[in-house]
């Protein structure tokens, strides 16, 4: 599989305060790019994880992610707001 191939695809999710997130678009070639334009142009915060994607990926669109791949993704963003509070105090 080629690089290119790997990572063309685009999953947008819908975060609840409560501890869910629900799969709100999908799309690969063209409509992943837009996906991920739109959510720049939005400062939605765009994570490029081959691995989470391809998980994502297989989650029917309007549907919650499952809580494993909740938790791994809570991981990511954890870790991501940690930064970015790092960034902002210094």
């Amino acid at each position: 599989m080629s690089e290119h191939a790997r990572t063309d695809h685009a999953t947008a999710l819908d975060y609840k305060e409560s501890g869910t997130a629900k799969v709100v678009a999908q799309g690969s070639g063209v409509m992943a790019r837009n996906i991920a334009e739109l959510a720049r142009q939005h400062n939605v915060l765009v994570l490029q994880d081959f691995k989470l994607s391809e998980r994502l990926s297989q989650v029917p669109l309007g549907t919650n992610i499952p809580d494993k791949v909740f938790a791994a993704l809570s991981v990511v963003l954890g870790f991501l707001e940690r930064e970015e509070e790092n960034t902002n105090t210094r």
